[in-house]
């Protein structure tokens, strides 16, 4: 990761000086350690005349300092400057090195600022300083901090612009403003940061400025649990699918807010561009009265979902639990829309999850308002494909229908998945809204 973070760092350094590869001596660093701050936590939180004070209470939000520490200018200088002959880890050279801080490089592990200082990584002043000034393309929300990485220093630039000047809260130290879902872990948290980026690009009607770039940029995600950072790395396709799929959901969105108003519905008290993703992504927790645990599950399906898969298993759980707690919308609003279009993006096999979907979607209509609801819990339940089968063949008495069950047998994932995409097909009739 050092790579990627010496790059943010540089391509900073090359805009405070409008140069390439300047040499970077103690009398520049004295100059400049205030600039990568300010870019940080934003002009408005960090001025000129604010006190070195007010800058360290800042750079606390983000990094791990000394509470001891009162003065940031002395903290950088002494960082820097306290130093000895070695090797820098960065660029191999012998030269005076000093060891790492966190706010010079951040993702070393947690453990490591505990270990002796010859144990621990250690740079020259250029390295050294490079990499402190990749803290102005840092970004962070709430236990996660993130930058994106590119081998064009411009697309790295460009991907920032709109968290620098439209995503970032001017008055909280905090970097990104008020998410419009409140999320706890690393993926939930990052895939609807996504969410609010594309949304901001449709606004300014940017989605075309930002074709071709998201493809050639790659994100990296630190998350701290403990001793130990967790790294992330999402790549350009990722990150391009994931765009594309918040572009079309938004459109979807879009569309469906104007058929509300022509139907003269009740309006809701959330922007047009959110219903689709808002509807699905905010009922996917389960109310246990803590964010953590409220959220489990949700991370898990988000997890799976950036890596190109949906996870119909851990999505049918979270549906069952809430049904088991009465929680309002147990089946998650545009459930469809939403697995449809991620599908579409995704090129995965729409074909065979529509059939079986349907499927479940015709038992479910066949179910409601008679005394086979709670026939999904006898089918949740059934433990082995044989069981799961004869649970259907006794449904399908009791309706005095027909079910195909060579439409199950198709599925290449396997029974459990046939089962749970079956499941939730039966509970959206069965309790879906929109």
């Amino acid at each position: 990761m050092l790579d990627e973070y010496f790059r943010n760092g540089k391509l900073f350094l090359s805009e405070v000086s409008e140069e390439q590869d300047i040499p970077i001596t103690e009398d520049f660093i004295h100059r400049h350690f205030r600039d990568p701050v300010k870019e940080l936590v934003g002009e408005s939180n960090v001025g000129d005349k604010t006190s070195e004070k007010e800058m360290l209470r800042a750079l606390r939000k983000y990094f791990e300092i000394s509470g001891k520490s009162i003065n940031i200018g002395k903290i950088v200088e002494a960082s820097f400057s306290k130093t000895r002959d070695g090797y820098c880890s960065y660029c191999g050279k012998e030269s005076a090195v000093f060891s790492n801080r966190a706010y010079v490089f951040p993702f070393e592990r947690k453990i490591d600022s505990i270990a002796p200082e010859e144990a621990r990584q250690q740079f020259c002043l250029q390295c050294g300083f490079t990499l402190f000034s990749g803290m102005a393309y840092l970004y962070k929300r709430g236990d996660i901090m993130f930058f994106f990485d590119s081998v064009r220093p411009e697309y790295i630039k460009k991907m920032s612009i709109p968290f620098k000047e439209d995503l970032r809260d001017p008055s909280n130290f905090n970097k990104l403003k008020k998410l419009s879902i409140q999320t706890f872990h690393s993926y939930e948290t990052i895939f609807v940061i996504m969410f609010e980026f594309v949304k901001h690009l449709y606004r300014k009607k940017l989605v075309k400025d930002y074709e071709g770039i998201v493809n050639n940029v790659r994100l990296i995600l630190v998350a701290g649990s403990g001793q130990i950072f967790h790294q992330i790395y999402i790549e350009g396709t990722t990150l391009d699918r994931i765009s594309q799929l918040c572009i079309k959901l938004i459109e979807g969105s879009v569309e469906n807010w104007k058929k509300r108003e022509e139907e003269k519905k009740e309006k809701l008290k959330i922007f047009p561009e959110d219903l689709i993703f808002l509807g699905f992504f905010n009922n996917l927790t389960i109310n246990r009265g803590k964010l953590s645990e409220n959220c489990r599950e949700r991370e898990e399906f988000t997890k799976m979902l950036l890596d190109g898969r949906v996870d119909f298993i851990t999505l049918n759980n979270i549906v069952m639990e809430r049904l088991k707690r009465k929680e309002k919308f147990s089946i998650p609003l545009y459930y469809r829309s939403f697995i449809q279009t991620y599908m579409e993006v995704f090129d995965l096999d729409k074909e065979i999850f529509e059939k079986v979907n349907g499927l479940g979607y015709a038992l479910g209509k066949q179910m409601k308002g008679t005394n086979l609801e709670n026939f999904v819990w006898d089918v949740f339940r059934a433990r082995g494909v044989e069981q799961f089968y004869s649970t259907l063949v006794e449904l399908q008495a009791k309706l005095k229908t027909s079910i195909d069950l060579r439409t199950l047998n198709e599925y290449e994932q396997g029974w459990r998945e046939a089962k749970a995409i079956l499941l939730n097909g039966m509970l959206n009739a069965l309790y879906g809204g929109r």
